[in-house]
C-alpha cells in the first residue's frame, strides 16, 4: 500500500464486521426462525442467530453465504440483505458492525443438512427466546422486510414445497401478514389472478379447495402477488408511459425530469430511476419505494428527486401522480423567482390561482436533506392555496413540479403549465401591465371544475 494512503488510514479506528442471518421457514401453519447454539465466547450454550466475521478480501454477500453454510449446511437458497446495525455500543467488547440478511427456505428441502447437527433448532416466530444484544431487534427488522418483499414478489413461495394445497397457500399468507383471510374470498383471488381467460378454469377448480394440490408453476401468486398483477405491474407501465410522454411533449432533454405515481392503498410509489436514458428505459426499470423512501422493488436507484415526491404525497392526500421537468418557459419563470400570474383563460381553465414560486431555500436546507427540504418549501408555499385547484408550483432557481389524480394528469398539467408560461412570457413583452378580471377567472375555472361544470361530455 502506498505510504501516503497508510498515513491516511492510521488515524482511524478499525472496526469488525459480522454477517448475521435470520432464516425463516413455514410449517405447522406458522413462520419459524432457525437458531444455532453458540459454541464459544461469553454466550456459549445459548441460542443465537447464525453469524460470523467477514474476512479480508471477502465480499459481504459472499461472506454471508459462506457463514450460513458453515453454521447450518444451508446453500443455494433465497437470501437478501436487510440493513446494517451499527450502533456504537451494540457490543460491549469491541466496535462491531452487523450486516443483517434474511433467508427463506422450505424446511423439508434441507432437513437432511440440518439434522446432521444438534446445534440448530427451529423456533416459532412467537416463541423466539430473548437473546443478547440486538438479535431480537434483527428478527423484527427481517420480518418487516419479508412482509414488504411479499407485497411485490412471490418470495414467500420459497417456504413452500413444489406441490402445495390451497390451504397451505392461504395459511402462509396469513402467517406472513399475521391476520386471517376469508377462505372463499382467498380462493377467488387466486383463481382470478391466474385463471382469468383460461378455458379450463372451472374444470381445474371443481375439487374442494382444502384438498386441491396446486403446482407452483401454475399458481404463482399469493394475495400480494395479485397486487403486483393488478396494481404494481400496471402502475409501472403507466409511470413508464408517463415518463416517455415527457419526451413526446418536449418537456425534457437527455435524462432530465421524472414522473411518479402512488398506490394509496398500500402506500407504495413507483418512480423513474435516476439518470437513465429515456431511449433505453423500460417498464421494468421503474423503482418501487415506500413513503419512507426505502426501495421495495427494483435494481436501479430511484430518481434523486424521490424525497420531494414523497413529501408531496404525504402533504397532499388527494394527488396520485407527480411530475418534475425543466421545461424551458416554466423553468425560466422559476429561475426569475416570479409567480406565474393568471392573465389568460387558458391558464384559468387549469390553474385557479397564479402558479406560485417558492421562497429562497436557506443554506441549512440546501446543505442538509436538499430534496426533502425542496418538498417542504413547496408545502409551505401552499399553506393558503388549494393544491387541487392549482396543481403546480415553480421552485425558485430550479424548475416546475406538477401533480394530478394520476401520472397521466400530472403530465397533462406539466404540458399546460409550460404552454401558459410561454404565453405569459410573450404577452408581457407586448403589454407589461397585463391583468385579468376575477369574474373571468372564476367563470373559466368553474365551467371545467366547479360544482356545475359543463365543459366537455358527460
Amino acid at each position: 500500500m502506498d505510504q501516503t494512503v497508510k498515513e491516511i488510514f492510521k488515524d482511524y479506528p478499525k472496526f469488525y464486521i459480522v454477517d448475521c442471518c435470520v432464516v425463516f421457514s413455514f410449517f405447522n401453519d406458522s413462520i419459524h426462525v432457525l437458531l444455532v447454539k453458540q459454541d464459544h465466547g461469553p454466550s456459549i450454550g445459548t441460542w443465537v442467530l447464525p453469524y460470523g466475521f467477514v474476512l479480508d478480501n471477502e465480499d459481504i454477500d459472499n461472506s454471508a453465504r459462506r457463514i450460513l453454510a458453515a453454521k447450518t449446511g444451508l446453500e443455494n437458497i433465497f437470501m437478501e440483505q436487510v440493513r446494517c446495525f451499527g450502533e456504537a455500543n451494540r457490543y460491549p467488547y469491541e466496535r462491531v458492525i452487523a450486516c443483517l440478511y434474511y433467508a427463506l427456505i422450505n424446511k423439508e428441502d434441507f432437513d437432511e443438512q440440518l439434522n446432521k447437527s444438534d446445534n440448530t433448532k427451529w423456533f416459532p416466530l412467537t416463541e423466539v427466546p430473548e437473546m443478547k444484544y440486538d438479535q431480537n431487534e434483527m428478527i423484527r427488522a427481517a420480518v418487516t422486510r419479508m412482509r414488504y418483499r411479499t407485497m411485490v414478489k412471490p418470495v414467500g413461495l420459497n417456504m413452500l414445497p413444489p406441490l402445495f394445497t390451497m390451504r397451505q397457500l392461504r395459511k402462509l399468507v396469513e402467517a406472513i401478514n399475521n391476520k386471517p383471510r376469508d377462505k372463499r374470498n382467498f380462493r377467488k383471488i387466486v383463481e382470478e389472478a391466474y385463471y382469468k381467460d383460461h378455458a379450463d378454469r372451472q374444470k381445474k377448480f371443481q375439487t374442494r379447495s382444502c384438498s386441491l394440490s396446486v403446482q407452483r408453476k401454475i399458481i404463482r401468486t399469493i394475495p400480494e402477488r395479485k397486487i403486483i398483477i393488478v396494481m404494481l405491474e400496471e402502475l409501472k407501465r403507466k409511470v413508464f408511459k408517463a415518463n416517455i410522454d415527457l419526451v413526446k411533449h418536449n418537456l425534457v432533454l437527455f435524462t432530465w425530469g421524472n414522473v411518479s405515481a402512488i398506490d394509496r392503498k398500500h402506500n407504495l410509489v413507483v418512480i423513474k430511476p435516476s439518470g437513465v436514458s429515456y431511449d433505453t428505459m423500460t417498464p421494468d426499470d421503474m423503482v418501487v419505494v415506500d413513503l419512507d423512501g426505502r426501495v421495495i422493488e427494483g435494481n436501479l436507484r430511484p430518481s434523486s428527486d424521490t424525497p420531494t415526491h414523497l413529501v408531496l404525497y404525504k402533504a397532499f392526500p388527494s394527488i396520485g401522480g407527480v411530475v418534475h421537468t425543466h421545461s424551458t418557459y416554466a423553468t425560466a419563470w422559476a429561475q426569475a423567482g416570479k409567480d406565474l400570474p393568471n392573465i389568460g383563460t387558458t391558464h384559468a381553465d387549469y390553474f385557479h390561482d397564479a402558479v406560485p414560486c417558492t421562497e429562497d431555500m436557506a443554506r441549512k436546507e440546501v446543505e442538509g436533506d436538499y430534496e426533502l427540504e425542496t418538498g417542504n418549501v413547496i408545502v409551505k408555499r401552499f399553506k393558503d392555496i388549494n393544491p387541487v385547484h392549482t396543481p403546480g408550483v415553480l421552485v425558485k432557481n430550479h424548475g416546475p413540479f406538477t401533480w394530478g389524480k394520476d401520472a397521466d394528469e400530472a403530465v397533462y398539467h406539466a404540458v399546460v403549465l409550460e404552454e401558459v408560461a410561454k404565453m405569459a412570457a410573450i404577452s408581457f413583452t407586448i403589454n407589461p401591465n397585463l391583468t385579468m378580471s376575477e369574474h373571468l377567472i372564476e367563470k373559466h375555472f368553474n365551467r371545467k371544475h366547479g360544482p356545475n361544470a359543463y365543459y366537455g361530455q358527460k
